[in-house]
Parts: structure tokens; sequence; C-alpha cells
């Protein structure tokens, strides 16, 4: 049963909106370190040093305080997706250009993606629509535009443009968490990846 929003106010050693990214910015740590699972709302507000009330005045249960985790990540996204798809260069740079900035994200930061496809399953319907939906419309959809586009250009032959998408996010799975440590720099790793999405392992390719 979710937890109705209490009428208390927040605690005072903050303003109401730094209190609120100071929860976000330990859940974030917290739920990728433990899961959705593994993780207690009583744990949050200890580490932020707030009471529970303080923690319900802002986030009504912990679902919606991991879908706001996952949605602010997606939400940080969007400049770098939209200047993209506004640029004049061509697909293979802009895939590039992508992949060299999650590279260079923090690995807590990108982590997030890695969570939200572990985590999706255990929220609620109504939440994990919300997810999916979220995850789609800021996100997904937005390397597909770039895919289709490089197909409508010609510089990419015409294939299923969804599964295109799921491929390149495939590649860059195992950097979506914490614990995959890049050995080269992101702007090396970033052309070594494009050639396998563009080109694959082929000799002479």
């Amino acid at each position: 049963m979710k937890r109705s929003r209490q009428t208390a106010s927040p605690d005072s050693h903050a303003s109401s909106g730094d209190l609120r990214q100071l929860i976000l910015n330990a859940a974030r740590r917290l739920f990728i370190l433990h899961g959705y699972h593994g993780l207690a709302m009583r744990q949050i507000a200890e580490a932020v040093g707030v009471t529970k009330p303080a923690l319900y005045y802002h986030f009504t249960d912990k679902e919606a305080l991991f879908l706001s985790v996952l949605e602010e990540y997606l939400d940080a996204m969007q400049p770098l997706l939209d200047g993209l798809l506004r640029s004049a260069w061509d697909t293979r740079t802009r895939i590039a250009k992508f992949i060299e900035a999650l590279l260079s994200q923090p690995a807590e930061q990108r982590a997030l993606i890695h969570l939200a496809s572990q985590e999706a399953a255990h929220l609620s319907p109504d939440a994990r629509q919300r997810l999916l939906q979220s995850y789609d419309e800021h996100f997904l959809s937005k390397i597909r535009l770039m895919l289709e586009q490089g197909m409508q250009q010609g510089e990419l032959r015409r294939l299923d443009v969804q599964v295109a998408a799921w491929v390149l996010l495939g590649i860059l799975y195992p950097y979506f968490s914490t614990g995959s440590a890049a050995q080269l720099s992101p702007e090396h790793m970033s052309e070594v990846l494009v050639a396998i999405f563009f080109h694959g392992m082929e000799a002479g390719q």
C-alpha cells in the first residue's frame, strides 16, 4: 500500500528544494549499491540526516523516489541528445559523440541505465509503465531517430531501427555499471565501439 504524502514541513536545516536534491543524490548512490528491494527508506533518511516524515514530505514512497532518481537522469540527458539531433554531423559522428559523452560520465551516473533495466520488473504495473514510457520518450526514441535519419540520408542501410538501437545499447551495456572501468580514454573507447557497431569485427572492414 502506498504511503500518503505527509503534511509536515521538511527539516529546517535545508530549504525544500535543497533537501529534495540531497535526498535524490543519496538515494541514487544507495539504490545503485543495494538495489531497489535491498534499500529501505529509513536508510535513505539516515544517509541524508533527516527524519522519515521529512523524507515522505518530498516522496510519497520508495517507488516514487526510485522513479524520480531515474527520471532525473533521463532529463539530464536531454541537452546532449537534442543537441546531437540538431547538429549537422553525420550519423557516425553523432553516435561517436553520444558514446563518448556516456563514457565520460561518472560510473555511478551511467549505472542508472543498468539499474533501471534490472529493477523495472519489481515495480508496480503503473510505475513500470511510467518508467518504460519515460525511458522510451526521453532516451531510446532519440537514439532511434538518429539511426532513422542516417537510414533516410543513405548513410546506413535500411534495417529495423528498433533492433538497431537495441544493438547499439547492447554494445554499451557492459559500461552501464559501477564495476566497469574503461582502460582507454572515452574518445578512444568511442572510436573502437563505433567501428564495431558500424563494421563489426570482420577483417578488412
